[in-house]
């Protein structure tokens, strides 16, 4: 999900908790 959110991901509860 970090990979995701760094390439430009949508900002959801799971990516938020990655980070």
């Amino acid at each position: 999900l970090r990979s995701a959110f760094k390439d430009g991901g949508s900002v959801t509860a799971g990516n938020a908790s990655e980070i």
